[in-house]
Formats: C-alpha cells, sequence, structure tokens
C-alpha cells in the first residue's frame, strides 16, 4: 500500500501528481516480478522527513530519493518498508525528462530490489542485472543504477539491513505512523475479505 506523508501530494502542482491507482498496481506488479512474499508499505514523503531517517540511520545528512527497511525475519506477511522522496523524485525526473510517476515507479523497483536482498554495492552486478531485465519486463526506463554510470559514489539511497534498524527504532521515526496507518489499512481489508 502506498500512503503520502500528510500535505505532501498537495505540495506539486495537479499536472504533475501521480495517479494513485496507477502507482498501486505498478507496486503489486512489482513485488510479484521481485518475488517478494510479503506486504510491503511505501510512504512518499518529502526531503525533509526523509533527510531525517537518513541522518538517523544512515548518519547523512542530506535527503535521498529511496530508503528501504526489510521486515525483521520474524515479522511474517510482511517483506518491508520503502521511503520516497517525492521532492528528490520530481527534481530527479525533469532532469531525467519523464514524469514523476515514472521516476516513483524506478524508485519502487531499485527499493523493492534491496527488500529482495540486492545490493549493488557488494553484489558484482547482480542487482543491475535483475533491475535491467525488471526494468524491460515492467516497461520502465532507465534505471538508478546505469544513470548514475554504476558509480556507486553517487547512488545517493539505501537499502537497511536488519542489524541497522528493527521495528522499534522505525516506531519511534517521522515515518512511523503513516506506515503504521497503511499496515492498519491493509488488517482492516483482510478482515472485510
Amino acid at each position: 500500500m502506498i500512503v503520502y506523508e500528510p500535505r505532501m501530494e498537495l505540495k506539486l502542482p495537479r499536472t504533475k501528481r501521480p495517479r494513485r491507482r496507477e502507482l498501486n498496481r505498478f507496486l503489486r506488479q512489482a513485488i510479484e516480478a521481485t518475488e517478494l512474499a510479503g506486504e510491503v508499505s511505501v510512504l512518499l514523503a518529502g526531503d525533509e522527513a526523509i533527510r531525517k531517517l537518513n541522518r538517523q540511520y544512515r548518519r547523512k545528512d542530506s535527503a535521498t530519493d529511496v530508503l528501504s527497511f526489510p521486515a525483521p525475519s520474524t515479522a511474517e506477511g510482511i517483506a518491508g518498508d520503502l521511503m520516497i522522496s517525492m521532492e528528490t523524485a520530481l527534481r530527479q525526473a525533469e532532469e531525467r525528462g519523464h514524469t514523476l510517476e515514472m521516476e516513483i515507479k524506478l524508485l519502487l523497483l531499485h527499493g523493492l530490489l534491496h527488500l529482495a536482498g540486492y545490493d549493488h554495492e557488494t553484489d558484482d552486478g547482480a542487482m543491475r542485472r535483475k533491475e535491467m531485465l525488471l526494468r524491460r519486463e515492467l516497461g520502465l526506463s532507465e534505471g538508478l543504477i546505469e544513470r548514475a554510470g554504476l558509480d556507486h559514489a553517487h547512488l545517493d539511497h539505501a537499502h537497511l539491513d536488519h542489524a541497522d534498524l528493527d521495528h522499534a527504532d522505525l516506531a519511534r521515526s517521522h515515518s512511523e505512523p503513516s506506515l503504521q496507518r497503511a499496515r492498519q489499512e491493509r488488517s482492516r481489508r483482510a478482515v472485510r475479505a
């Protein structure tokens, strides 16, 4: 499920806002394509919110495009959480000449691959190859790793391992209330079904 940080969507001009239904459809399709087992909650936030978590967990005092938080192995049915900065994504989309919606899809795929256990900084190209394959399969443009020219110093996002983050820490973070609402909404829907 994808949720927005309060008021974040309203900061965007109406013509640049991504279609919620399309992003949720893509998220389901990408989860299946990456073969993730479990639910993924996504928070579309602003630079300040993502900067706070980037500083807290990576000791980098700057905004980034995407952060991934894998669920602990004891969390049944949950693959993890993603946080995407819509402000950074919008700047990147404008630089690349495509829509914000396309940029968010690229960031979703990249973050999902991190949740699936890939790490482009240590895997000798396995994540790059998988991302290229899935991009073609899902109809996406150039991916994050390719556009960084395989220069990992320019890829400013993170995959946080279980050792770096547990969900008790996340519960104390700025984004947790929105992610918690997403989990509660999923639970209500599961009960209704």
